[in-house]
């Protein structure tokens, strides 16, 4: 059987079966296009754990090279990633306007991933701490 792969991961041919116990939600009937696209790409860049707290949830958790876990919420508005380390939580913030939801999660993780977070803007108390990374 021949099966065919073209770009953003779309394959051709029989599509293999889910693997059992992580449960797939089904796209939101009114997600444009875009949203849908960009949520199938933050999905493949999620660990099945990620995934299952991510369906059941609406958040999921990465883990800093500083050791420090980082919360990434889907629907908490632009101040929707939280840090905990030794010196307590903070609460970062990100706007993307006229981006799709799960384009701004995944650009958050793999900055959190590749710099410990260093450029996410950051919630101190009514004021901004950092600059916007975009």
């Amino acid at each position: 059987m021949i099966r065919l792969r073209l770009p953003f991961g779309c394959i051709f041919g029989p599509q293999p079966e889910p693997p059992r116990g992580r449960a797939r939600r089904p796209p939101a009937p009114s997600a444009s296009p875009e949203e849908r696209r960009a949520e199938a790409l933050l999905l493949r860049h999620l660990t099945p754990r990620q995934q299952d707290t991510y369906f059941h949830h609406g958040w999921f958790e990465v883990r800093a090279r500083d050791g420090s876990l980082w919360t990434i919420h889907r629907s908490s508005g632009s101040q929707n990633v939280r840090r905990t380390g030794a010196e307590g939580t903070q609460v970062f913030c990100t706007y993307l306007e006229d981006v799709p939801r799960a384009d701004t999660l995944l650009v958050q993780k793999l900055c959190i991933e590749a710099t410990g977070g260093r450029g996410l803007p950051r919630k101190c108390g009514a004021t901004m701490c950092d600059e916007h990374l975009f």
